[in-house]
């Protein structure tokens, strides 16, 4: 329901960011935390900045998180998906495929 009225954008940003908060507590030695990103939210070129500006205001090492993208995220836009991409993996985020075999694989 979120998806498809818009509001998962702004549920996407609340929880990163308080995610985003209460890492620094965690203690990670070596380990990261998952952050399931919409498909939606890869549509915006500013997906990526944006990400990182919010691990930087939470003090946040970019290599202690990881983000999900799913398939239908990147059969929608692949060249802003891959353009995101590259931008946080050059900035130490990294990414795993989520829900694979359960759309178009």
């Amino acid at each position: 329901m979120a998806e498809d009225n818009g509001s998962i954008e702004q549920i996407d940003w609340l929880m990163l960011a308080a995610t985003c908060r209460d890492i620094p507590a965690l203690q990670l030695d070596g380990r990261y935390v998952t952050l399931n990103v919409s498909p939606r939210r890869f549509r915006s070129p500013a997906l990526a900045q944006q990400l990182l500006d919010v691990l930087a205001a939470h003090d946040v090492p970019a290599h202690c998180v990881r983000i999900e993208v799913t398939e239908d995220a990147l059969l929608e836009n692949p060249d802003q998906v891959f353009a995101t991409l590259d931008t946080l993996q050059r900035s130490g985020v990294r990414a795993a495929l989520d829900d694979f075999g359960t759309g178009y694989s």
